[in-house]
């Protein structure tokens, strides 16, 4: 039934029943035609006076909405199958639903023509019995479109100039809008936009007053709340909308024939978790970490299977007391060593990307579910 596709708001209609911040699921659009309404969308805050129109897109957050003592206007709600079913060109659908230009000051006339297409649209819905009902308000809305993408587009004919720095910006946010789920890199964002990681902070902290990270980060921690207050599920009930993947296990084989189980788990159900430890197969003995700290050896000596554990508690021998040191020290201070003085870092940059490389090789087999060679890699 069409009226599963279409809703009517009117004046106080409009903000009743909402809990902010709430998640935009069906296209929304707010004609004002009196007094001030203001509103914060995906972090970006807008405010229009009468007469003028607001349009909400699937998947934005509304953090909040507000309305003066003036206020009064109608607003419309519309499913994707509605809309599509309309079959508006590209153009204009373009015109009219992409982000940033969802928020325009129109003549008195065009909210004339609106209301009254609202108006007629909210009389043809309750003729019941009308055979024609779904057609004719189909083709009313199709002419309010077309109406709308006229003024629409004499308003960006007439929109001011940005400097190219915000203009990247802007482009950042709504790339991050669109991918924040899936991608929380800021290499990927900074490769699409041609500049680097941080520079493209940098730009952010100047126009906006945060780091592409916090951009990130507020995005993700917005939509799980939006999601919780605008339905009844849960995070629990909708896992794939807030995590990443809890284990990861790659199985790696060497040019020279050794092979490497790689196992790591952010948030696994296992009671042995073996947290930072590696275990060595060799063909003469053999070697692992039972826990951070303790080692254990094993192999055959005169025929006969053994295990040790090597005392390495730093404590010395007697008449030698030997020091005591921090790893995440030690290591700290050897990378700033390398930086001031040139020395060797433990972990050579080609050993890094060897690894990265390993990474990436795992993740890409793991997606198209086949082994991944690296070949003059």
């Amino acid at each position: 039934m069409i009226e599963d596709d279409i809703k009517l708001l009117e004046n106080e209609t409009i903000v009743k029943g909402l809990c902010f911040p709430h998640k935009i699921d069906r296209v929304t659009q707010i004609v004002i035609t009196s007094g001030c309404f203001s509103c914060r969308v995906d972090f970006r805050s807008y405010s229009l006076r009468a007469p003028a129109m607001a349009i909400f897109l699937p998947g934005q957050v509304i953090e909040s909405l507000d309305t003066d003592n003036e206020f009064a206007g109608f607003g419309m709600i519309m499913s994707s199958n509605f809309t599509d079913s309309m079959n508006l060109p590209v153009s204009l659908q373009e015109r009219l639903f992409l982000k940033n230009t969802q928020f325009h000051s129109i003549p008195r006339e065009a909210i004339d023509a609106y209301m009254s297409c609202y108006r007629q649209v909210s009389g043809i819905l309750r003729q019941k019995d009308n055979p024609y009902r779904d057609v004719i308000i189909k083709h009313l809305f199709s002419a309010y479109y077309y109406g709308l993408g006229y003024y629409v587009h004499s308003t960006q004919n007439t929109s001011a100039a940005i400097t190219p720095q915000v203009d990247i910006c802007e482009k950042f946010i709504d790339l991050v809008s669109s991918n924040f789920k899936r991608e929380r890199d800021i290499g990927f964002y900074a490769d699409i936009l041609c500049i680097s990681k941080k520079y493209l902070s940098t730009l952010l902290r100047q126009n906006t007053g945060m780091t592409a990270l916090e951009w990130i980060e507020r995005y993700v921690v917005l939509y799980a709340k939006s999601c919780l207050s605008s339905t009844t599920m849960t995070v629990q009930q909708k896992p794939e909308e807030f995590t990443v993947e809890d284990s990861a296990f790659g199985f790696i084989v060497m040019e020279n024939g050794a092979t490497i189980n790689l196992e790591s788990a952010w948030a696994i159900n296992m009671t042995d978790t073996k947290e930072a430890c590696t275990t060595i197969c060799g063909t003469k003995a053999g070697a692992k970490m039972i826990d951070q700290g303790v080692l254990e050896i094993n192999g055959v000596n005169h025929n006969t299977m053994y295990e040790s554990r090597p005392n390495l508690d730093g404590k010395g021998v007697p008449f030698y007391d030997a020091g005591s040191y921090d790893p995440a020290y030690e290591e700290a201070q050897q990378w700033i060593d390398a930086i001031r003085n040139g020395t060797k870092p433990t972990v050579l940059p080609e050993q890094a990307y060897c690894v990265t490389q390993i990474l990436e090789g795992i993740y890409e087999s793991a997606k198209t579910g086949k082994p991944f060679y690296f070949e003059n890699k």
